[in-house]
């Protein structure tokens, strides 16, 4: 499999605790088989009730 066709998902109370895991990850030894570093993206989790009510209406 390529890169490109993983996805990994994490969740926690605190960012420092996902920060600390990536790091971790990163210094293992099958991380020289990664090409590419892809970004890491943050966000609140939010219901999709609530997320439609945010969004524009056209």
């Amino acid at each position: 499999l390529g890169d490109y066709e993983w996805l990994l998902a994490f969740e926690a109370d605190e960012l420092h605790r996902l920060t600390d895991a990536m790091r971790a990850q990163r210094a293992v030894e099958a991380r020289l088989h990664v090409r590419e570093e892809t970004p890491f993206f943050t966000g609140p989790r939010v219901e999709l009730a609530d997320w439609v009510e945010t969004q524009p209406c056209e």
